[in-house]
């Protein structure tokens, strides 16, 4: 789920602050209170809902395991990149040659 359950008890703050400074000059404590704590109840409940869909909005999509297909050129059992892979003396004997191809 995205957030941390920080989240609902912010939002149940919210709820039961909103309902009590908005009624708790006209009822009385004790129904003012409980209906403070309803509307906490339903802000926290409602804060998990909107996290569970975040959820599964903005889950990582899936990609499918790509199955590779047996290359018949390819006689060893090493990764093509092993075997292209070229030592520092094929790397040295191939920029030699281009410099003596430039000069003449």
């Amino acid at each position: 789920m995205k957030g941390t359950i920080t989240w609902n008890l912010w939002s149940f703050l919210f709820g039961f602050s909103l309902s009590f400074f908005l009624s708790f000059l006209t009822g009385e404590p004790q129904t003012v209170l409980l209906f403070s704590i309803i509307w906490g109840l339903i802000f926290f409940i409602f804060m998990y809902v909107i996290r569970f869909t975040l959820e599964l909005i903005l889950q990582p999509v899936q990609v499918e395991e790509i199955v590779e297909q047996p290359n018949l050129h390819q006689t060893s059992e090493e990764p093509i990149m092993e075997t292209m892979k070229p030592d520092s003396e094929e790397i040295a004997h191939v920029i030699q040659q281009l410099m003596n191809e430039k000069g003449t």
